[in-house]
């Protein structure tokens, strides 16, 4: 193991550190480590998060996700909302405030349920679907991947259809 490594392995307990604190602690440096060297690949593993970043064609992409892979399946009832970007994703947009949706409120196709941080730039997560938000499937501050499973919405009831004769 690297002294990076090791120095990973530091600190795994204890509150949840804020998000932009993960962001600029912990991965900026693992960015600027593999963009301003000759490494292809880096993969660390620390308090049951995995963090593998890859670069390719002078592109450096990032994917974290949890070391025991339990994803949660959906019921078939059910829609899932996926997370279109690697980050950290987070209810609101600071610790301080109030999440932006709670559980079990109404959405409609559109409106806003999170964000996922990138390098400090919050990215918006919108309901696909209108429908009940029944739960997260992720915690505020926890790293994401590409097309992880990030909430559930059951559908709203299709209006009944009036037979035209």
């Amino acid at each position: 193991m690297s002294d990076k490594d090791e120095k990973s392995e530091e600190g795994s307990t204890g509150p949840a550190p804020a998000l932009s604190q993960v962001v600029q602690e912990r991965l900026k440096p693992l960015l600027d480590l593999v963009s301003e060297s000759d490494v292809e690949e880096l993969s660390l593993e620390q308090g049951g998060i995995r963090v593998a970043i890859k670069r390719t064609a002078q592109v450096v992409t990032v994917a974290s996700t949890p070391a025991t892979t339990a994803v949660e399946e959906a019921e078939p009832q059910l829609h899932v909302v996926h997370a279109g970007r690697v980050g950290v994703f987070a209810r609101s947009r600071s610790q301080d405030q109030l999440p932006v949706i709670d559980e079990g409120a109404t959405v409609t196709a559109g409106q806003l349920l999170g964000y996922i941080e990138v390098l400090n730039v919050l990215n918006e997560v919108h309901a696909p679907y209108d429908g009940t938000l029944e739960r997260f499937l992720v915690e505020s501050t926890q790293p994401v991947e590409y097309g992880q499973p990030l909430a559930l919405i059951e559908p709203a009831p299709e209006p009944p259809m009036d037979d035209v004769e």
